[in-house]
C-alpha cells in the first residue's frame, strides 16, 4: 500500500532542493514520487525536463519507462528503456520491467525467455514467478487459438502499417528535442488542446497559451493570401526571429505548433517531424 502522506513530503522535500538547484538529478526521485502518486502527466512532465538537461541519465530513463508503462504506452516505455539500457548496461530492474513491456505487446517468447533467466537468479521472486505463470497461461492460449485458426486468403505483402500514436505521445516525443521549447496541438477554433513545455515559469506558461491562436490566424492569413495567386494547399508556416523559430504544420483536423529556439538541426528535426505525423492518429 502507498503512504501517500510519505510520498507528499519527499515530493515538498525535492521541489525545496530543485528549487536551490535546478540542474540536480534529484528531478528523477521527483518524478518517481510523482508516479506512485498516479500524478502521472506532471511526473511525465518533470522527468522529460530533466532528461532534456540530462539525456544520459539511465536511472531517469528507467523512471520514464515506468511512467510510460502506467500510462499503457508500452513502445514509449520500452525506448526509454532501451535508452537506460546505453547509459547503464542491463540490470535486473530493466530486464524485469521489459518482461512486463512486452508481455503487454504480446512477444510472449521474448518475454518469457528474460523472466526464465531472473528466476535462475532469484527463483524466490514472486514478481517473477506470477509473470512467468502469466507468459506460460498466454502462450498455452495462444496454441489453442492457432489450432483453431483458418487462414484468411493471402493479402498483398505490401508494408506493415505504422503503429498509430497519440498526440499526447508524440509531443512527449518532441519536447525531448533539447531545442524544442513548446510543442501544442491546436484546434481549428484556436484553443489549445494538449501542450508540452520546458518551462514551469507562470509567465512563459502564459506566453506559451497565446501561441495558439496566433499561429492559427498567422496560417489562415497566409493561406488566404496565397490562395489569390494560385500558390496551391500550404501545409506548412515556418517564421523565424532574432529569438526563436515557430513552425506551424497543418494537420488533417488540428495544428501542431513547435515553438523552438533559433539554433537548431532543421534539416534533422524534420525529417523525424515527417516520420512522426505519419503515425499520428487524430481520431
Amino acid at each position: 500500500m502507498v503512504d501517500l502522506q510519505d510520498l507528499d513530503e519527499r515530493i515538498i522535500k525535492c521541489l525545496k532542493i530543485l528549487e536551490k538547484d535546478p540542474d540536480s538529478k534529484l528531478f528523477a526521485a521527483l518524478s518517481e514520487a510523482l508516479r506512485r502518486k498516479r500524478d502521472l502527466d506532471k511526473a511525465s512532465f518533470v522527468c522529460q525536463r530533466g532528461l532534456a538537461k540530462h539525456h544520459d541519465y539511465g536511472p531517469a530513463h528507467l523512471i520514464m519507462a515506468k511512467i510510460n508503462f502506467d500510462k499503457k504506452l508500452y513502445s514509449e516505455a520500452e525506448k526509454e528503456l532501451m535508452l537506460a539500457i546505453q547509459a547503464d548496461g542491463r540490470t535486473r530492474a530493466i530486464e524485469l520491467l521489459l518482461s512486463q513491456i512486452l508481455l503487454k505487446k504480446g512477444e510472449i517468447k521474448k518475454a518469457e525467455s528474460i523472466l526464465k533467466k531472473l528466476y535462475s537468479t532469484d527463483p524466490q521472486s514472486s514478481l517473477v514467478k506470477k509473470l512467468l505463470k502469466e507468459a506460460g497461461e498466454k502462450l498455452k492460449e495462444a496454441k489453442k487459438e492457432s489450432v483453431s485458426f483458418i487462414p484468411p486468403p493471402i493479402a498483398d505483402k505490401g508494408k506493415k502499417p505504422e503503429e498509430k500514436v497519440t498526440f499526447s505521445s508524440a509531443l512527449e516525443e518532441l519536447i525531448l528535442f533539447p531545442n524544442i521549447m513548446n510543442a501544442s496541438v491546436v484546434g481549428m477554433d484556436d484553443l489549445v488542446t494538449q501542450r508540452r513545455s520546458k518551462s514551469l515559469d507562470a509567465s512563459a506558461e502564459k506566453e506559451d497559451e497565446a501561441v495558439g491562436p496566433s499561429s492559427t490566424y498567422i496560417f489562415t492569413s497566409i493561406q488566404k493570401e496565397l490562395s489569390k495567386v494560385e500558390f496551391g494547399n500550404l501545409s506548412q508556416v515556418i517564421i523565424e526571429s532574432e529569438d526563436f523559430l515557430l513552425w506551424i504544420i497543418k494537420l488533417k483536423k488540428n495544428f501542431l505548433v513547435l515553438r523552438c529556439k533559433e539554433k537548431i538541426n532543421f534539416g534533422y528535426l524534420r525529417i523525424r517531424i515527417n516520420k512522426l505525423l505519419e503515425k499520428i492518429d487524430e481520431e
